[in-house]
Formats: C-alpha cells, structure tokens, sequence
C-alpha cells in the first residue's frame, strides 16, 4: 500500500468536549472527547479512515491505558475495524490499542455524506500536548490511485485551574489606583477581591444576615463611605463549590456601636457629643387629654408640659391644669394656674424602664379652652412606645385620680358659691346669675 506526503483529499474539522481539556487529578479522573467532523466530498473516493491517539502516562500521551478510550461513528456507512493495515497506524503498538480504523461499506467509496468519528477517554495525569494523527486511504474520482494521506492535530492538556478566592483590597472612590488602610469617615470606596468564581453574594455585618447577589460582578461599591467599622464576607462559587474570604474595614476614629454598657466605675462624656436621646414623639396635646396607655419598648422619659394660650380675649380667670402620669399603678401630678394678669408654665418629667406601661391624662377647672397640656416622649436610642390596653388597676387609679380632680373643683366651685350666697345675705341683695359666675371664677 502506498504512502503519499501530500495534504488529506477530505477536509476535517476537529474539536475537543470539553473545549480545553483538563488532565487527570488525584481521585477525580477527567474525561474527554475528540470529535472529528468530516465534510462530504463526492469526489474523492475513500476505502478507509484511521484515527491515532497515543495513549499512557506521558505528558505527549491523551489518554490513560486503563481503561482504554473507545470510538463510535455517526454514519453507518462507515464500520469499525480491527484489521491491521500497514502504514494505516498502531504499526508499533500491540493490536490496535491506540488506533481505531473505519471502513467505508458504499460501492464505489464515493464520500457523498457527512460523517463524525469521536473519541472518548479518560485523559491522564500529565499536562502537555498530545499528537492524534487521521490516515485516509483515499484518491479522487478521476485517478483512481488509491494512497494513504496522513495530517496530523494536536491536542493540548492542561492542569485545571484551581477555585481561588483573595486579594480583597479596599480603593477610595476618587483615586481607584490607591489600595486604602484605614478609611476616612463617609468617604466613598469599593471593595475588590480577586477569584475565578462565576458568581458572588456579599454578607454584611449588622444587616441580618441577608446576602446581597452580586452575580458576576467581582467588586462592591459603598459611595456613602462608613461610620463604623464594617466586615464582609465574599461568597463565591464555581459549579458546586463555594469560597468565603472576610474582611474588616476599619474606620480612622469610628462611631462605636454596643449591645450593652456596664461601666463599674465614671464614665466621662465630656469629650464630643451624644446621641442618647435620639426618639422623640408627642403622645397627646389638647386641652383636655382623654387617658391613653403605653408600653415602652425602650428606656425613655415621659414629660407633660403644661401651657397657657396667650390670647386676651379668652378672660383667662385663675384657670387651674392638671397633668398626670402613671407609671406601674404609681401617679405623678403637676399642675398650673393661668390668669388675665398672669401666665404660669409647668412641666413633670418620670422615668420610665423598657416593658414599663404607663398612661398619660390631663383635665382643667373650667373645661375652657385657656390652658394646654402635652405628653411627650422622649427615649433612649430609637425604641417608641406602643399603644396598649392598661390594666384594669391602672385604669381603676386613673378613673379615681379624675373623679378626684372633679371633686376638689366641685369643693373649690362650691365654696366660692356659698361665699356669694353670704355676700348676697349680708346685703340683702340678689345677684343676677351672669354676675354670680363671674365672680365665682374670680374667687376659684
């Protein structure tokens, strides 16, 4: 059979799948195919194709000896062979080992349809580049000359790369070129870390755990900068494998953030600033306050103002305000007097402990409109208070407290009005009624 130097008459397309082929590692063999396409070509005439690949434990070897790779066709005008044709491959190999051999069952051996021979194996240990070589024992239709046409291909082994995570780095904002240590507050940065994953989800300190899903993106933008120190933790994944690398930005004079203080001796606040008293809401304002109750989420102050309305025409007349809070079945009261002559302000300030409930009520002598009482709330850190049911002892104190607010204006009323009835006696004089309430206020 003769051999011929000159370029195969059939054009081959050759891929491999995966398209970069990864050599073997420790307990995780890898396998691979070579796919050869070959495009018809009515011309030519072919008895036979052969495909050799070199197989053992060499960097120049595909495939690992055991077990050995095997082939398959996607035509079945061409059949496997185990015949041995000289100078058609496996010359130097025992058998056919690395040699697979088709041949074509068509009279005339015209090539008028497409065919695709694979190879498949399991790639050995060592990186390198392997050499399959295609023979066909062909001529075209107008020779008749049959001879063998080697090409050759070759294959490239790679060690695959391993899944990495690292080299976070921290980067300002306005000079992205310059790694930065330690951060100035509220400026501006992006966190960048280096890996070969396909996805990523960074997990931030404080913020409850929730991932943010960064797909493919490999960095963080945090334009409002930090007030605190702050870690991260990079998830990254690849296939079914994940990857997690922390890291801490620190913050140059950072605002501190507790879940609890005990200080067994002075603390000193006289440096700086605080923020403690950071909550504030009004719970009522009127000048008759219905009573309302609260629970405290948080430590806190309640405080009851008590104020005038400044207008002249409103004949402000020794007014009395009553303004009461009761904490844990215990009453606090302030009062005020307001006249046409002068205007009084008072307030009350209580204490109250987180899980406390408390009520706030306010009532005035003459139910007019002159005086205004406010409950506020004030609290410790951003808990507000929420409106509840008080109990039935708060409620049996705060109804006695109002009946005898009732009770010491009727007292007060009444004995104004047994003044009048002595002046009307002493004078033997009847006042209008008109006059009779004036002066009853006057006198209260």
């Amino acid at each position: 059979m003769q051999k011929d130097n000159s370029p195969t008459l059939l054009k081959y397309n050759i891929n491999t799948d995966p398209p970069n082929v990864h050599i073997s590692g420790d307990n995780n063999p890898a396998t691979a195919k070579i796919i050869i396409q070959v495009t018809a070509d009515p011309n030519v005439l072919c008895k036979d194709i052969s495909i050799e690949v070199p197989i053992g434990d060499g960097a120049t070897d595909m495939y690992v000896t055991s077990p050995l790779p095997t082939s398959s066709c996607n035509n079945s005008d061409w059949v496997p062979s185990n015949e041995f044709i000289p100078g058609m491959g496996g010359d130097s190999n025992d058998g056919n080992d690395s040699t697979f051999l088709y041949k074509h069952t068509n009279d005339g051996y015209a090539v008028d349809s497409d065919v695709t021979f694979t190879i498949n194996g399991t790639v050995n240990d060592q990186a390198g580049i392997a050499q399959i070589t295609i023979r066909e024992f062909s001529t075209t239709i107008d020779d008749g000359n049959y001879q063998i046409r080697p090409m050759t291909h070759n294959i490239t082994k790679a060690g695959e790369d391993a899944f990495y995570l690292n080299s976070a780095v921290i980067v300002y904002i306005d000079t992205p070129d310059v790694p930065a240590g330690l951060l100035d507050r509220y400026r501006g940065f992006q966190l960048n870390w280096q890996s070969n994953g396909t996805g990523f989800k960074l997990y931030i300190g404080g913020t409850g755990g929730q991932p943010i899903d960064l797909g493919t993106q490999s960095y963080y933008k945090v334009s409002a900068g930090l007030a605190i120190d702050t870690t991260y933790i990079i998830q990254a994944q690849k296939g079914g494998d994940y990857l997690y690398l922390e890291y801490t930005a620190s913050v140059n004079t950072p605002d501190a953030s507790f879940t609890s203080i005990s200080a067994n001796k002075a603390t000193d606040l006289s440096q700086g600033s605080t923020k403690i008293l950071s909550n504030q809401q009004i719970l009522a304002r009127s000048t008759q306050v219905d009573p309302s109750y609260w629970y405290a989420t948080t430590d806190g102050f309640v405080i009851a103002n008590i104020f005038p309305v400044t207008q002249s025409d409103l004949l402000l007349t020794n007014e009395i305000t009553i303004a009461t809070i009761v904490v844990n079945s215990i009453s606090f009261t302030t009062s005020s007097i307001a006249d046409s002559i002068g205007l009084a302000y008072n307030s009350l300030s209580i204490p109250v402990r987180q899980g406390d409930s408390f009520s706030c009520f306010s009532s005035d002598s003459n139910a007019g409109p002159g005086m205004t009482a406010t409950f506020i709330w004030v609290g410790l850190g951003t808990g507000l208070p929420s409106p509840t049911v008080g109990s039935e002892s708060d409620k049996q104190l705060v109804q006695k407290i109002k009946d005898d607010m009732k009770a010491i204006q009727h007292k007060r009323k009444q004995k104004a009005a047994d003044f009048i009835t002595a002046f009307e006696s002493a004078f033997d004089r009847k006042l209008s009624g008109d006059v009779k309430e004036q002066l009853i206020k006057k006198l209260l």
